[in-house]
């Protein structure tokens, strides 16, 4: 990893802005607070109109106000949009019924996948 020093101004050379991006997290602006959340951390995320939310690993389940289509590009390869209201981390697939189109995550929740997206899964599970 490579650590670049900032400035007396508190900017990288060119005057590039240091990012939290590259650091594998989500940045989450919650009750007036930015919480970072590590992207092994997420089990799978759910939409809900122009909000999504966001289930963690520790049962802990939070409301953001963001698009699907938008957290998705903030999201690295590890997660794949299963269905049109569901993005699931793969790290966190423990199985695939495929009659039933349904995922079942580490912690029991089960998530849905859309016919067009059946051998999608299918292929990464296998």
């Amino acid at each position: 990893m490579i650590i670049r020093k900032l400035n007396i101004n508190n900017q990288l050379p060119n005057g590039q802005k240091p990012s939290f991006n590259k650091l594998q997290r989500l940045v989450v602006h919650q009750d007036g607070c930015i919480r970072l959340i590590n992207f092994e951390h997420i089990e799978y995320i759910k939409a809900d109109s122009n909000y999504c939310h966001i289930h963690l690993i520790n049962h802990e389940r939070l409301l953001i106000s963001k698009t699907l289509k938008g957290l998705l590009e903030d999201l690295d390869n590890t997660f794949i949009r299963t269905h049109k209201s569901y993005i699931a981390n793969m790290r966190h697939m423990a199985i695939y019924n495929i009659k039933d189109s349904l995922i079942r995550m580490s912690s029991g929740a089960y998530v849905t996948v859309s016919r067009t997206n059946k051998s999608l899964v299918k292929d990464l599970m296998t």
